[in-house]
This record gives C-alpha cells, sequence and structure tokens, in this order.
C-alpha cells in the first residue's frame, strides 16, 4: 500500500524503530548512503559484481525516491570512509534518539 510515494510498510519500519528505542537509552543513526550512478558502477566493476550493476541501480533509485529517506541522504562520492562516520555522527539529522 502506498501513501503518496511512501510505502506504509517503510513507515512502519521507522516507527517500529521509534517504539523500539523510546524507553532505552540509545542512540540509532538512520543514514541512506549513496553514490552517483557511474561511481556505483565503477564499483562494482572494480570488486568484480558487475551483475549487480542494474539491481544496484535500481534499488539506488528506489531508497533516493522515497520520501522517508529523503532527510536521511547522504553522498558518499568524493568521501574516505572515516569522513562519512564523522559526518554520521556529529550530523543530529541522522540521529535517532530512544
Amino acid at each position: 500500500m502506498l501513501y503518496g510515494q511512501v510505502s506504509i510498510n517503510e513507515i512502519k519500519i521507522l516507527k517500529w524503530f521509534f517504539d523500539q528505542l523510546s524507553d532505552l537509552d540509545v542512540t540509532l543513526h538512520y543514514v541512506v548512503l549513496y553514490a552517483k550512478p557511474d561511481t556505483l558502477t565503477a564499483r562494482l566493476h572494480q570488486r568484480g559484481d558487475a551483475q549487480y550493476i542494474h539491481r544496484s541501480l535500481f534499488l539506488r533509485n528506489k531508497l533516493m525516491a522515497s520520501p522517508v529517506n529523503e532527510p536521511f541522504l547522504l553522498d558518499t562520492d568524493g568521501k574516505k570512509p572515516d569522513e562519512l562516520a564523522e559526518e554520521i555522527i556529529k550530523n543530529a539529522v541522522f540521529r535517532i534518539q530512544g
């Protein structure tokens, strides 16, 4: 079932996380990492996983098109893993407090 462009399942999953964390002293960082299609394709070729290009691009586009994910998108192009980790930890947008 879709509500606009957001599926009810997507909303239920995020709500489930909120509900599960509400009584705990924990922090969940929710981030949707993405790269440009050319970057994603090059990475898959480099790893020898060219057979996954079509599916990876499909999933990338689906995740990026979801309004539920929009505030949590983080572009990985040109960033090192330690830079991404620092941005995720420091940016309150990605922090879901219980």
